[in-house]
């Protein structure tokens, strides 16, 4: 017999493929200017590199133990003992030397700096032949300055007129280029081979803890576009950190400068309602190491890559209070044109029986591949002449 007939069941409808959706995302649009090129740096220049884990400092294959003689010699008298000491430090084995030198921002003061910079380094020479000169840069306002650059001005906590403030461009563009010229000259002595670098100051780049604030307009102009891009252009989320329904990035105002609330020494701010002064501290930081990383690219723009540029900065340690323009160490440390770091010991602990600590968090440093100079601030036996 034949097989009964089996009605087949009907088959379910296919399902409906889901459309595969792609999201392109659009790039961000960048903030600030676009990166710099990186400068290369001749084979012949003096370099920190990395041996053995530790930053050391070689020029032409010779390593330079990383101690070295500073001086300063701001009249007649004092050179010749500056200059007796090198030649001490010399026969000592020590040829690093750092000199300070005054660079006054003002384009027609340059040739004086670059002549009294090129005579040391001459006069440095006869006495250590082997010398590897250090120029310590100290950046002077001329004496009109206020009349000049009066987005940079404001006062100290005490009334006093502070110095120009490192949020002013047009002040720090005529810097920057008098660090330049400098550099340029300088790279045009017979004796070039025979300078390290430069090593860029302002103060060590700091706030005193009873200084307060820097509230020029240059500095009220940069702190609105800080806040901005913290916050990412939300005016909601900039209210709500502040506890300020009014707050608006076009009309934001430098806090008012004060004393922690609570008692002892606050590193950091832990109220919620003190979110203002908190973003200061952070906007004065970042806004004194991008100025540092300006000048130091700079200084190996014009010098082709033969100079090792460092600063003083990162007293995290040191400073308890949160207003000093030193908590951007990160930052700074990232700068591929910053070679070494400096730093005194602790001020507050360096007495006879006292630990006299670095300043700084100093392992930080050699892991990021920058040099450590440690400013014992001593004079040596024959300084007191």
């Amino acid at each position: 017999p034949k097989p009964e007939r089996r009605e087949r069941e009907p088959r379910p409808e296919p399902r409906a493929r889901a459309k595969e959706v792609r999201v392109v995302e659009k790039p961000a649009a960048p903030v600030g200017p676009p990166p710099k090129p990186l400068i290369r740096i001749p084979d012949d220049a003096p370099q920190v590199v990395v041996r053995a884990g530790l930053p050391t400092l070689v020029r032409k294959g010779r390593v330079y133990p990383p101690i070295a003689f500073c001086g300063s010699a701001p009249d007649e008298a004092r050179a010749r003992t500056v200059l007796e000491e090198v030649r001490l430090a010399g026969e000592a084995g020590v040829h690093v030397h750092s000199i300070l030198v005054d660079v006054e921002v003002d384009l027609a003061a340059v040739d004086g700096s670059v002549a009294f910079a090129a005579y040391m380094l001459a006069q440095i020479l006869k006495a250590d032949p082997q010398a590897q000169v250090l120029f310590r840069l100290v950046f002077l306002a001329p004496p009109n300055w206020t009349d000049q650059y009066a987005d940079a001005r404001y006062h100290a906590a005490n009334g006093a007129l502070g110095d120009p403030s490192v949020c002013d461009d047009q002040f720090w563009s005529v810097a920057r280029e008098c660090l330049a010229r400098f550099c340029r000259q300088m790279r045009m002595l017979d004796a070039r081979d025979h300078i390290l670098g430069v090593h860029l100051e302002r103060g060590e780049w700091f706030f005193g803890e009873d200084w307060g604030y820097d509230n020029s307009p240059a500095a009220k102009t940069k702190f609105r576009l800080w806040a901005r891009h913290r916050y990412q252009n939300d005016e909601v989320a900039l209210r709500a950190a502040w506890f300020d329904g009014s707050a608006s990035f076009n009309s934001l105002q430098i806090p008012n400068y004060r004393q922690p609330r609570e008692a002892g020494e606050k590193f950091v701010r832990s109220s919620r309602r003190e979110r203002r002064w908190v973003d200061y501290h952070l906007f004065l930081s970042d806004a004194t190491v991008e100025r540092i990383g300006d000048l130091a690219y700079a200084a190996k723009e014009a010098s082709e890559g033969y100079f090792l540029v460092g600063v003083s900065y990162g007293y995290t340690f040191e400073w308890s209070h949160p207003g000093s323009g030193h908590l951007s160490l990160g930052k700074l440390l990232r700068l591929h044109e910053i070679d070494f770091i400096a730093g005194p010991p602790s001020y507050r602990s360096r007495e006879p029986g006292r630990a006299a600590p670095f300043p700084c968090p100093v392992d930080s440093f050699s892991l990021k591949g920058k040099l450590y100079l440690s400013e014992e601030d001593f004079k040596t036996s024959s300084g007191d002449r």
